[in-house]
């Protein structure tokens, strides 16, 4: 986790545990963010858009679970916990 002030280079962004959004959905989420300086509130942007989509399929904000890490100082791995099933 990066501190508020704190900014971090990002190399690659990986969604995992992804399998209900479409490739297409998943790029026009990361490529924007990938190469480029990132503060901790343009990782939340990147989930708040990740938790929108979920809601646009019909998953409720609730039933998606969103946590990150960062790997290698370079790497942002946004890992998700898909639900079963549409709520």
């Amino acid at each position: 986790e990066i501190s508020r002030e704190e900014k971090l280079f990002v190399k690659k962004i990986m969604l995992k545990g992804v399998n209900s959004l479409n490739q297409d959905r998943i790029k026009d989420i990361i490529l924007p963010f990938q190469k480029k300086w990132l503060e901790k509130k343009d990782i939340q942007q990147i989930i708040e858009s990740v938790k929108q989509a979920y809601k646009e399929k019909g998953y409720s904000e609730e039933s998606v679970k969103i946590s990150y890490q960062i790997i290698k100082n370079k790497y942002l791995e946004i890992n998700v916990d898909e639900p079963k099933s549409i709520k």
